[in-house]
C-alpha cells in the first residue's frame, strides 16, 4: 500500500483524538484519586489507563500533522480506539469492577467519544488519496 495524502476530514479527526486524549489522560492520571472516589473505578485502572493516552496522542498527532501517511499507520489508529471500546464495554459488562452510575457514565462517554471518532477516521481514511 502507497501513501496516502489524509483528507481533511482524516486530519481534524486524528488532531480531535489526540487533544481529547491528551486531556482524558491527564484527567485520569492526574486526577486518578478523585475520579476513583467519585466513579468507584479503581484508582490504579484510571492512573495506568490515563498514562497510556498520553504517548498515544503524541502518535496521533505525529500522524495527523504528516503530508503523507501509510494508511496502515491509520489502521493502527483505528484498531487502537476499537480496543478501546472494547475495553470500556467490558469494564461495563464484566466483573473485574463495579463502577458507580457516574463511573458507569464515565466509561459509556468515552466509549461513545471513541466509537464516533473511529468512525470519523474510517470515512477520513476512505476520502483520503493515494499520493501516486
Amino acid at each position: 500500500m502507497s501513501l496516502t495524502i489524509p483528507s481533511p476530514l482524516l486530519r481534524k479527526v486524528l488532531l480531535i483524538d489526540a487533544a481529547t486524549c491528551t486531556l482524558s489522560g491527564a484527567l485520569m492520571s492526574i486526577g486518578a484519586a478523585t475520579l476513583a472516589r467519585w466513579t468507584a473505578i479503581p484508582h490504579d485502572i484510571l492512573l495506568y489507563a490515563g498514562l497510556s493516552l498520553l504517548p498515544i496522542a503524541l502518535v496521533m498527532a505525529a500522524i495527523g500533522l504528516r503530508s503523507f501517511v501509510h494508511p496502515a499507520m491509520v489502521w493502527l489508529v483505528i484498531g487502537g480506539n476499537l480496543l478501546w471500546v472494547l475495553g470500556c464495554i467490558w469494564l461495563l459488562v464484566g466483573d473485574l469492577i463495579a463502577p458507580n452510575t457516574i463511573g458507569q457514565a464515565f466509561i459509556t462517554l468515552q466509549a461513545l467519544t471513541v466509537a464516533i471518532l473511529t468512525r470519523l477516521e474510517h470515512d477520513g481514511l476512505r476520502q483520503s488519496r493515494s499520493a501516486n
